[in-house]
């Protein structure tokens, strides 16, 4: 336990940039140590939604196969060793306790300080909006694409078998 907990600090310390860092937040969103390395993540000088213990276990736990397609970096320069890097448009998705997909667009902050990563704002608070899909709708999706796959080789056939013979 201990040492995964180093290993996760020590991903989180080096990341190479605000994407690798927001990945390894996805990458450590489940499991024992989740919430105490997103505390250990959080800006000491404050985040959106608040980095207590209590508030990340209700957010994490209601979410697993956390993923974030970060978007365009707006980076702005605090000082020699301090910098924000704002997401304005990233995409957060999970699959929440109901087994419904959900996807989420908004503001996320990552802020550089002393050599390192800080996570300062996400959209992943209990009362974002975001976009539900629930299983039955993925199933009646699925179908509708395997009835239009079908519909175009028909057709297809048809005017091959016309065209050659």
């Amino acid at each position: 336990m201990i040492l995964q907990m180093l290993l996760a600090l020590a991903v989180g310390s080096f990341a190479g940039s605000p994407e690798a860092f927001l990945d390894s937040l996805c990458s450590h969103s489940s499991g024992e140590g989740a919430v105490a390395y997103w505390q250990s993540c959080a800006d000491p000088a404050g985040t959106n939604p608040p980095a207590h213990s209590d508030t990340i276990r209700a957010i994490l736990s209601a979410r697993t196969g956390l993923t974030v397609e970060p978007g365009e970096d707006l980076m702005n320069k605090l000082g020699d060793t301090r910098y924000v890097s704002v997401f304005p448009e990233s995409k957060w998705s999970w699959t929440d306790a109901d087994g419904s997909s959900r996807i989420v667009r908004g503001r996320t902050e990552v802020a550089f300080l002393d050599g390192r990563f800080y996570w300062r704002t996400l959209p992943l608070s209990q009362g974002g909006e975001g976009v539900t899909v629930s299983s039955g709708q993925r199933f009646l999706m699925g179908m509708m694409f395997t009835i239009v796959v079908l519909v175009v080789a028909v057709l297809a056939l048809w005017w091959t078998k016309r065209r050659w013979g």
